[in-house]
């Protein structure tokens, strides 16, 4: 047998004994499962029978965010308040109900239209990615499917069809009209999605996470139609049963990374094992998920958010994403007499705070870090809620916590009155809104500094690679920023568009010449593991925190430069100087050898770009913002100055400058163009380069 032979049946045997050992793991997914009404007697206490169960389920006996008969109060109370509510909210669920969701980048796909007809029936493409059409096999046992990298194909899009976000919508139309069409999709849905995707088979049983995200929307949608007709015996018993499966896959797959370490998969994972266990505490396991779950999430708590509130994974949005999870769970354990320690709630008010002080004064939040547009549950404007604009969990806060200043923050903001009255119930008050300077604050374990006046904002990256080194959702944006002046964004971070099917794109949006820091030598401050993996190369250390009626300023600096032939460190000072207003950056590098320097700055999407002289007054404003840092005017090179909306960015020490396309993706899966000032910096240490923003009084 020649050499090449033999390799390959090594590698023939190799498979399958591989593939053996994985479907063994999951051996019971191999056996017919027996009737669903069987199979509820064999999970249900010697004490209980089915009948029991659904009776339970019909009556809410164990309480869920609201009690039974309570969703239409809290549909009239919001139909009350909150103008234009329940048309908005029945006119989404029409669209839902014809067919039509929301999946990520994609604003309105039509099922119906990619779906097949069977027996009479519209069947669901449970199992497509609507934008290449690759459809996934739904036979394959879900352990033999893998993720299909850059091949224009995206995993994630069947995976958020299948956590069923908008069936909750459908129960709240249904609660505001008493409306059977809308109970009679919701649960037709249901039905389809249970028929296509048996336990442990297709593409919608690989991610645990979603697993878990699934269950939860179910119960919302559920609960919410709990007493319409369209909830059958047979619904409830086929449901049931499913939830039964959903809770065995979740407890069998709990998401871990090596070193035990945890993410918001696993948070996730024991999110909807608890939504689980109370939802049906008739099962012989709900007792041990509950357990389980509790002492998970509390450990997520502990592991997964630092002293100053923040989320470790590095990213604002899933900082948003986790929230949610650590704040339902909390609602919910303790409407069922199974409160979380005081540790847990003082954490999750911290973890409100943070969102208080990274909301920018549009009300939206940087898109630093990953960003998915992931949610456990959406609540309210299904079709038309803003990734961005985070407050909705402020209304929520203030409900629970007391806090006017929460209050006060998501006044206004789409969605905060909703998501306190469905997580709160009916006759939550929200205390009257009274709202507090919000200055600068320093939120040093998490590596965020926030800087304000007024109108004027700048948060500046300072952080390590996150996820305990894992770095899953770490972009290198290192000494990075976003400004905002006089309420006008001027820099963005350009966000993340997509995941695993297209790297290339992947990797453009997380690289260092994607946020306004300096890149050397053309190397990334911390190599890139896989595609969602960092190499922790970079140590951040902060030398300077001052904030006050005249400035606040931040200096810091990193190594993930060090490792280069000829190694330096990059220090920045930042500075937001307050009269007259001016941002300004002072870059430099230590070390030795001859270097290739850029300095990026990514500008807000909407606005051109162009060299430009800044004029006098501008010129002026910057000569006076640098005397306050004590640094020589001269250095400044009005020659090289960009003209961006209503400011002017003037070069200091650079050596060229240029005006690039680049892109900004707010939300996954778009991106909109937007222009890029890239500047040349000296190629020798230490030498002070950097620039200075200031407003100009006409475009």
């Amino acid at each position: 047998m020649d050499s090449a032979l033999q390799l390959f049946v090594r590698k023939a045997r190799a498979a399958r004994r591989q593939a053996g050992a994985r479907v063994a793991g999951y051996a019971h997914a191999l056996r017919r499962p027996p009737a669903d009404p069987e199979l509820l007697r064999q999970a249900l206490h010697d004490s209980c029978d089915v009948a029991t169960l659904l009776d339970g389920l019909r009556t809410q006996r164990a309480p869920f965010f609201f009690g039974r008969g309570e969703a239409s109060a809290i549909a009239a109370e919001l139909e009350t308040s909150v103008p234009g509510w329940r048309e908005r909210t029945l006119r989404d669920a029409d669209r839902i109900a014809t067919g039509v969701v929301r999946l990520l980048g994609h604003d309105r796909v039509d099922l119906r239209a990619r779906g097949t007809a069977v027996d009479g029936a519209h069947r669901i493409p449970w199992h497509e990615d609507p934008g290449s059409g690759f459809r996934w096999d739904p036979r394959a046992y879900y352990r033999l499917i893998d993720v299909p990298y850059d091949s224009g194909a995206d995993i994630k899009l069947p995976w958020e069809l299948s956590r069923c976000q908008h069936l909750p919508t459908l129960g709240m139309a249904y609660a505001a009209s008493g409306d059977e069409r809308y109970a009679g999709a919701l649960t037709a849905q249901i039905d389809d999605w249970i028929g296509a995707n048996p336990p442990g088979y297709g593409v919608n049983w690989v991610c645990t996470m979603d697993v878990a995200i699934r269950v939860v929307n179910w119960l919302w949608a559920c609960r919410l139609v709990a007493d319409a007709a369209a909830s059958t015996d047979a619904f409830l018993t086929r449901l049931a049963a499913s939830l039964v499966a959903h809770g065995r896959h979740i407890a069998r797959n709990i998401e871990r990374y090596e070193g035990g370490v945890t993410t918001n998969h696993t948070l996730a994972d024991y999110t909807g094992l608890l939504y689980l266990g109370i939802a049906l505490p008739d099962l012989r396991e709900s007792d041990g998920w509950v357990t389980s779950a509790m002492a998970g999430v509390a450990d997520c708590m502990r592991t997964q958010v630092l002293p100053d509130g923040a989320a470790f994974e590095s990213s604002i949005p899933y900082h948003r994403l986790v929230l949610e999870m650590f704040l339902g769970c909390h609602v919910l354990a303790e409407r069922n007499g199974r409160p979380f320690d005081a540790d847990y709630r003082a954490s999750l008010e911290r973890m409100l705070e943070f969102v208080l002080h990274y909301s920018r004064p549009d009300g939206l939040a940087p898109v630093i870090g990953d960003s998915d547009d992931g949610r456990l549950q959406i609540l309210s404007d299904y079709f038309d809620w803003r990734p961005q604009d985070h407050r909705y969990l402020l209304g929520a806060g203030a409900a629970l916590l007391g806090r006017a200043d929460f209050a006060a923050a998501a006044e206004g903001a789409s969605g905060a009155a909703e998501e306190a009255a469905w997580l709160l119930g009916p006759g939550s008050r929200t205390p009257p809104p009274a709202a507090r300077a919000r200055g600068s604050r320093r939120f040093g374990p998490s590596g965020r500094y926030v800087m304000r006046d007024g109108e004027s904002y700048a948060i500046v990256c300072a952080d390590p690679v996150g996820t305990a080194g894992l770095g899953n959702h770490k972009h290198n944006d290192i000494l990075a920023f976003e400004l905002v002046l006089d309420g006008a964004p001027i820099v963005v971070d350009p966000g993340s568009y997509l995941y695993t099917s297209d790297l290339s794109a992947r990797d453009s949006f997380r690289a260092t010449s994607a946020h306004s820091t300096v890149r050397v030598d053309g190397a990334e401050q911390n190599r890139f593991a896989g595609a969602f993996g960092m190499s922790p190369d970079a140590r951040v250390e902060v030398e300077r925190w001052e904030t006050g009626a005249a400035l606040d300023l931040l200096g810091a600096r990193h190594s993930g430069y060090e490792r280069l032939p000829a190694p330096v460190s990059h220090r920045r000072v930042a500075a937001l100087i307050k009269q007259p207003l001016a941002w300004i950056v002072l870059d430099s590098l230590e070390g030795a050898g001859e270097h290739r320097v850029e300095s990026f700055v990514h500008l807000a999407p909407g606005g051109s770009a162009a060299a430009s002289p800044p004029g006098e007054g501008a010129l002026e404003a910057a000569r006076t913002a640098l005397a306050t840092l004590d640094v020589d005017a001269a250095a400044l090179q009005p020659e090289l100055a960009i003209r961006y909306a209503n400011v002017a960015i003037v070069p200091l020490g650079c050596e060229g400058s240029e005006v690039e396309s680049g892109w900004v993706a707010a939300r996954y899966g778009q991106r909109v163009a937007a222009p890029v000032v890239r500047l040349a910096g000296p190629s020798a240490p230490g030498l002070t380069f950097g620039y200075v923003v200031v407003p100009t009084t006409s475009p």
